[in-house]
């Protein structure tokens, strides 16, 4: 957002009063603009208004595009990001930060990387559909052991795969450049599961095990520091988002969130599938996969 827009706004909020040069019909705009901004700690945010459910949050004003672009990149390509589409990254970033037409230059930034673009499969083959229920969280554990693969310097060879099936609290793996050093990045690959908005919940799985969402980086303070180490203190002036009682009822949306995907995917996806709708003379990229690689009775992780 332009500082001039953005000093416009912020004089009205404070001094309810536009530019004396603003004609009358100018003065009107200014005054259905601000209705969606708010300030907090003397910093512009722009209030989230959610249709569906009337709720309403508060989101950070980025004022440059070069801010804007930093922001997208932690939260899809660095190593927090996770490289998730469109809808999880700026559901992610919405919650905390906002700038005018921000949900097109993601879909535009996502489209442009490079990572997404080569490994992104676009044909789905029909498969049974068979979905388990569960009604609250930590109830059903799934559990997977992946390896041997490439081993790390710190002599990791497997990776075992944990997800809760009502929040989907997990742990997966993430494979670099360099295949030798994956295990350092698993803690950074957790986080971005963990903190993006679950197409299936409709929440994200450290929110519904906190009760609140997860804090970025880049949402941190540059002054910020813990003082004498006392980070259960720090924590426990947090205060979370919910009640008892409205967790209770979180619970209960999440319970019907999931059957309804249950119910969606048995009929859209699973059963029918996807048709390879290309044609001659249509542009696209190879699916760059995680080959594996049989090296006597090692497999080896490399990038095709």
């Amino acid at each position: 957002m332009e500082p001039s827009k953005v000093q416009e706004i912020k004089n009205f909020l404070q001094n309810n009063q536009c530019p004396d040069s603003c004609s009358s019909k100018e003065r009107y705009y200014i005054k259905r603009r601000c209705e969606n901004f708010t300030l907090k700690d003397g910093e512009l945010h722009y209030i989230c208004r959610r249709k569906k459910d009337k709720s309403q949050h508060l989101a950070k004003v980025v004022l440059l595009p070069k801010e804007a672009h930093n922001i997208f990149m932690e939260f899809h390509a660095g190593p927090l990001g996770g490289h998730c589409g469109v809808e999880r990254t700026h559901n992610a970033i919405i919650l905390r930060f906002y700038w005018p037409g921000m949900e097109q230059d993601i879909h535009k930034w996502i489209a442009q990387c490079p990572q997404c673009q080569t490994r992104r499969k676009s044909i789905k083959e029909k498969k049974a559909y068979n979905p388990i229920t569960v009604t609250e969280p930590l109830e059903l554990l799934g559990m997977d052991l992946i390896g041997k693969l490439t081993p790390t310097e710190n002599g990791h060879q497997y990776i075992c795969v944990m997800v809760d099936y009502f929040t989907k609290w997990s742990l997966t793996k993430m494979v670099g450049e360099n295949p030798s050093s994956w295990d350092i990045h698993l803690s950074a690959t957790v986080f971005a599961l963990r903190t993006k908005k679950q197409i299936t919940t409709k929440f994200s799985p450290y929110y519904l095990m906190f009760g609140r969402e997860a804090r970025y980086p880049c949402e941190v303070p540059k002054d910020y520091e813990i003082c004498h180490g006392k980070v259960e203190a720090m924590v426990a002036t947090e205060q979370l988002s919910e009640g008892l009682s409205d967790r209770r009822e979180t619970m209960e949306a999440v319970k019907k969130n999931i059957l309804n995907s249950q119910d969606k995917v048995r009929k859209r996806k699973m059963e029918r599938g996807q048709e390879d709708n290309f044609v001659v003379g249509d542009k696209m990229t190879f699916l760059n996969c995680a080959i594996v690689v049989e090296i006597g009775t090692k497999t080896k992780l490399t990038n095709g």
